[in-house]
């Protein structure tokens, strides 16, 4: 399978994942589960994480930290020297700074 339909593939499968329903007592609502991504390509999370809503904010060094305006959180994702997914998970969200 080539590279792109990899990523489709991704995107396909991860798409069941996605939460779009609001919490109805005007919260935010809760953020997506991205712990999937752990292991996948850097380019197929990306394209994961922009389907999921989250945008990208910054990146410094191997990590790269984006923001889901919906839930109003902050998520890191760290890449290791291949171009993998080792690590991704909330974090605080004055980390991202919006």
């Amino acid at each position: 399978m080539t590279r792109p339909l990899v990523a489709l593939a991704l995107v396909a499968a991860l798409s069941a994942c996605v939460t779009t329903a609001p919490t109805g007592d005007g919260q935010p609502a809760p953020q997506p589960a991205t712990q999937d991504i752990v292991g996948s390509s850097a380019s197929s999370a990306r394209t994961a994480l922009v389907f999921r809503g989250f945008q990208p904010l910054r990146s410094y060094g191997n990590q790269t930290f984006w923001w889901h305006n919906r839930s109003q959180s902050c998520l890191r994702t760290v890449t290791d020297e291949a171009g993998t997914i080792t690590a991704s998970g909330p974090i605080a969200s004055v980390s991202c700074s919006v």
